[in-house]
């Protein structure tokens, strides 16, 4: 009995995933230095991000973030990179 109180559905075990690893999004930052929305949906605070692929040179600038949005700056153009959101 106690084991089939932990089995989970496949969704319910893809959203745990999501709240205790975070989730990957691809951004492209067309312009330098202006405000990006990269919305991540972890239904809680950001506890950090890190920049896992990236094409060209850029650094990154955290602006701020909510329980669903990270909000990042990039200060290179046409940079388009894959981003962790834990």
């Amino acid at each position: 009995m106690k084991l089939l109180k932990h089995i989970k559905s496949f969704p319910d075990v893809e959203k745990e995933f999501e709240i205790r690893g975070g989730v990957e999004i691809e951004q492209v930052f067309t312009l330098a230095n202006t405000n990006y929305t990269l919305t991540h949906n972890l239904h809680r605070a950001v506890t950090g991000w890190q920049v896992i692929d990236i094409n060209t040179f850029g650094s990154f600038k955290y602006i701020s973030s909510t329980f669903t949005t990270l909000i990042l700056q990039c200060d290179t153009a046409g940079t388009t990179a894959t981003i962790r959101v834990f």
